[in-house]
This record gives C-alpha cells, sequence and structure tokens, in this order.
C-alpha cells in the first residue's frame, strides 16, 4: 500500500486538484489531503485548485482557500490528482499539472488511464477518499 507520506517528504512545493464539476467525494478527499498536509507539513507550500462548487460545502475546514482561478505559471514539486479518470477532467489544471516535476493521481476509477507518473487506483474502493484514507 502507498503511503502519500513517501511523497510528500521529498517535496517542497504541492498542487491538488480533482475532476471538473466537482462532486462530494471529490471536494472532500481534494480538502482532506490538502488539510493533512497543512497540519503534517507546514514547511510544504501547498494549494488546491478547483472549480466552483455548491455552498452546502463549505462547512468543510479550509473550503475558503480553494483556490477557483487556474491561471499561475508556479512550477510544483509535486501535483496530486484525486478522483480523477483522465487527464481532460482536471480542466483548467492541466498546464500546471504538466508544468510539474512530479504527478501523482490518486483514484477509485476502473478507466483511469493512468495519465500520472505514479497512479494509485483501487477500483474496488467506493471514492477517492476511502483510497487516500
Amino acid at each position: 500500500m502507498m503511503k502519500v507520506d513517501n511523497y510528500l517528504k521529498k517535496v517542497n512545493s504541492v498542487a491538488i486538484t480533482g475532476h471538473i464539476k466537482p462532486d462530494g467525494d471529490c471536494i472532500g478527499s481534494c480538502l482532506a489531503l490538502y488539510n493533512y498536509i497543512l497540519f503534517n507539513y507546514p514547511e510544504i507550500n501547498v494549494k488546491l485548485y478547483l472549480e466552483e462548487f455548491s455552498q452546502k460545502y463549505m462547512f468543510l475546514p479550509n473550503s475558503d482557500k480553494v483556490i477557483h482561478d487556474y491561471q499561475t505559471d508556479e512550477v510544483f514539486d509535486l501535483f496530486i490528482v484525486l478522483d480523477t479518470g483522465n487527464l481532460a477532467r482536471i480542466g483548467g489544471a492541466v498546464r500546471t499539472f504538466h508544468n510539474a516535476k512530479a504527478t501523482l493521481s490518486i483514484d477509485h476509477h476502473v478507466s483511469n488511464e493512468n495519465y500520472s507518473k505514479d497512479n494509485v487506483i483501487y477500483p474496488d474502493a467506493s471514492s477517492a477518499s476511502e483510497v487516500l484514507y
């Protein structure tokens, strides 16, 4: 089993995203990872990029820190994509994904195209949140 900590111990900056039109699993798993990094690796510059999402998810910790504008020239050491089967589904984040030094996909979709340098795919899992856990 992969430990996300193995990736985080080697980087100074991380970008996180999920799929376009994010649902509860996407938003929840992305925020869980974002908050985990903030709490356990305060030295890492971490940013979370998602499209605008329903106000009903604003109770989640740090949901107000999500960046909705994908226009950045920042090059991240690691780009992590959650709950997304292919690159077309990350929308405006694709440029930042390609500029990253390393990429990781964490997903539960059997249709995942293994588009990242490293891919952690468990198609028997109920959700990306379960895989991340």
